[in-house]
C-alpha cells in the first residue's frame, strides 16, 4: 500500500489502522517508509508537529502489533536533520529490528 499523508495525526492513525489489519499474520515481514522533514530524534508532519522516533517504533512493537510478533520488520526513514537549513539536510536510512 502506498499514502501520501502530510499531517502528522493522519502518520500516527493510518500507521496505527494498518497494524490492527489481520492479514498481517499471513505475511512474512513489514515495511514503512516515511519521507519527512524532520529534527534530531523525531520527524515533523506539514502541521509543524513533530513525533519522536521512538513513538514511531512503538507503533509497530510486538505489543502493539501482535500480527506481526517475531516477524522483522524495516523502517525507512528519509528526513533532513534539521529544518531550517535545506543545505544541510541528511538522508537517513534507520533499520530497526522489532520483535
Amino acid at each position: 500500500m502506498f499514502l501520501l499523508l502530510n499531517l502528522l495525526q493522519d502518520i500516527v492513525s493510518t500507521i496505527y489502522s494498518e497494524t490492527q489489519y489481520p492479514v498481517h499474520k499471513d505475511l512474512g515481514m513489514f515495511v514503512l517508509i516515511i519521507a519527512s522533514h524532520g529534527a534530531e530524534g523525531s520527524i515533523i508532519g506539514s502541521d509543524s508537529y513533530h513525533i519522536k522516533l521512538t513513538d514511531i517504533y512503538k507503533l509497530i512493537s510486538a505489543k502493539n502489533f501482535p500480527a506481526m510478533s517475531g516477524k522483522p520488520k524495516l523502517v525507512i526513514i528519509q528526513a533532513c536533520a534539521t529544518p531550517h537549513t535545506p543545505s544541510t539536510c541528511k538522508s537517513q536510512l534507520l533499520l530497526r529490528k522489532h520483535k
